[in-house]
C-alpha cells in the first residue's frame, strides 16, 4: 500500500524534524565545531540540516578525504560533485538511526535505574554516533579491513556507487569480495 503524496510528504518533514533534534546533542557538541573549525569559513553552507564545509588547505594537505560526524561534513575540494556527496548523506542516516537507539538505550536506562542515572543516559545521547564505531571494530576483529569491510562503509558504498561497465548486474559487495580475493 502506497500513502498518498501529501501524507508522505507531511510525514518525511516532520520526521526529519524529529530526526534533527535527536541527533542535536551530538551535532552541538561534535559535528558542527568539527566542521567551524577543521573547513574554510567561506565554504560554508547548510543543505538539508546539513553543514558542509571545505577542508582548510593545511587539512586538505595530509587529508584528501570527505568525512561525516553527525550533521556536520567536512569535505576535500576534489570531492564537491558526484557520489562522494550521496556516500557521506548515507552516514548521516545511519547517525539519526544511531541516535534513535542512544535516546532508546537512554530511556531504558532511565527506567530501570532512575534519574540518578542521567549522566549515563546524557553520555549515551551525546555520543550516539559512537555506535557507529563499532562496525570498524567488528571488521578489524573479523581480520579485515577496519574501513573498507565496516557494514556502515559497505552500506553506504552499496547505495552510492554505480555499478561498472564490466560489472553489470552484480553487487559493489560481490565486486568487492571478488577484488578482496574471497
Amino acid at each position: 500500500m502506497t500513502l498518498p503524496y501529501r501524507l508522505r510528504i507531511g510525514l518525511s518533514r516532520v520526521g526529519g524534524l524529529v530526526l534533527h533534534i535527536l541527533c542535536l546533542p551530538f551535532d552541538l557538541l561534535v559535528g558542527y565545531p568539527f566542521v567551524l573549525v577543521t573547513t574554510q569559513p567561506r565554504t560554508w553552507r547548510f543543505d538539508h540540516g546539513i553543514l558542509l564545509g571545505v577542508w582548510r588547505p593545511w587539512i586538505a594537505a595530509r587529508w584528501r578525504y570527505s568525512t561525516t560526524l553527525g550533521h556536520g561534513h567536512g569535505r576535500h575540494e576534489r570531492h564537491l560533485a558526484g557520489h562522494t556527496d550521496q556516500h557521506e548523506r548515507v552516514h548521516t542516516r545511519q547517525g539519526e538511526d544511531a541516535a534513535i537507539l542512544a535516546w532508546t538505550i537512554a530511556g531504558l536506562v532511565l527506567g530501570v535505574c532512575g534519574l540518578a542515572a542521567w549522566p549515563l543516559a546524557l553520555g549515551l545521547v551525546c555520543g550516539s554516533y559512537a555506535l557507529l564505531a563499532v562496525a570498524h571494530l567488528g571488521a578489524l576483529l573479523r581480520g579485515t579491513h577496519p574501513y573498507r569491510d565496516a557494514e556502515i562503509e559497505r552500506s553506504a558504498y552499496g547505495q552510492t556507487d554505480p555499478i561498472e561497465t564490466g560489472n553489470a548486474g552484480r553487487s559493489w559487495l560481490d565486486v568487492h569480495e571478488e577484488r578482496a580475493g574471497r
